[in-house]
Order: C-alpha cells, then structure tokens, then sequence
C-alpha cells in the first residue's frame, strides 16, 4: 500500500487537496505499519521463551493452571441460590 502512495504522488497529475488526502493516508498506513512492527518487538521475547524446549514443562502447567481458572470463572457465571429457610411469601 505505501508503495501505490508513493507511486500516486509522484506519477499522478494532482492539485493539492488531492496530494494532502493522499499524504494522509500514507501517513496513516506508516503509522499502522511502526505499530505492527513495534507489536512484533514486543512479542519477540515471549515468542522465544515459548519455543524454547526447557520452558515446555513449564508452559503446560500454565496451561493447566489457566484451565482450572476457567472452569472456577464459569461455575461463578452460572452460580445461583436456592433458599433452603426463607419463604418467599415472608
């Protein structure tokens, strides 16, 4: 895509308010492109502990710990009382 803009602007016969729409537009994909760039740094790190073959063991009681997390969210969700003393006519 930045390259259709960058090919726009300098291929295309346009007057300003046509080169300022699509400077923007190629402004905004740069920016979404350093975002997904920045997002991928980010991720790096874990990305590599994951796949490291010593943390394995590891990662799979993370998962079990996580499991049993989500099954105690689910009973809480769907958690109700029944009154076992008190009439409901009282």
């Amino acid at each position: 895509m930045t390259q259709d803009y960058l090919h726009e602007l300098e291929l295309s016969n346009l007057n300003y308010a046509e080169r300022e729409k699509i400077a923007t537009k190629l402004r905004n994909v740069r920016r979404e492109r350093r975002k997904a760039k920045d997002y991928i740094e980010i991720c790096e790190p874990l990305e590599e502990f994951i796949h490291n073959g010593n943390n394995q063991k590891f990662i799979g009681k993370l998962k079990e710990v996580l499991g049993q997390v989500r099954k105690l969210e689910k009973s809480h969700r769907n958690r109700i009382y029944i009154n076992k003393i008190i009439d409901k006519e009282d």
